[in-house]
């Protein structure tokens, strides 16, 4: 997926994948596009590599590439566009004042072997609920 990226404050808040995030967090907020106008979508946890390419002023970090999860909705968001935590936009735009970049972003598989038991019992828990 080719969008944009801005930047938002998790504070520690519950998102609408239901987990308390701080803004240390590699997470990101997806619009409804690809939630779904829906509490824990499906898309809620999911592995995410975006890769920054480009921005239009005072933003660098073009070429940084970095994963991370899905853990809110941006209601604000339309298409492609990803609103990033306080550290993911840190580490994509090489601690950039906030504004917006040019990215390209594709999900990830999740290998079960990498997951704890607490991962895989949310996954089956979510998959029971649909």
């Amino acid at each position: 997926h080719r969008g944009i990226g801005t930047v938002y404050s998790a504070d520690g808040a519950p998102g609408s994948c239901g987990i308390i995030h701080g803004d240390d967090a590699f997470i990101v907020a997806l619009g409804n596009d690809y939630m779904n106008y829906d509490y824990k979508s499906s898309h809620c946890g999911r592995r995410v590599q975006v890769r920054n390419t480009g921005a239009n002023y005072r933003v660098g970090g073009k070429g940084n590439v970095i994963e991370v999860v899905v853990a809110d909705t941006c209601a604000s968001c339309h298409g492609n566009h990803i609103d990033f935590s306080h550290a993911a936009w840190d580490e994509l735009t090489d601690e950039s004042d906030h504004g917006q970049i040019n990215l390209e972003w594709y999900d990830l598989p999740v290998p079960f072997s990498k997951l704890g038991l607490r991962d895989i019992a949310k996954l089956c828990y979510r998959a029971f609920l649909d």
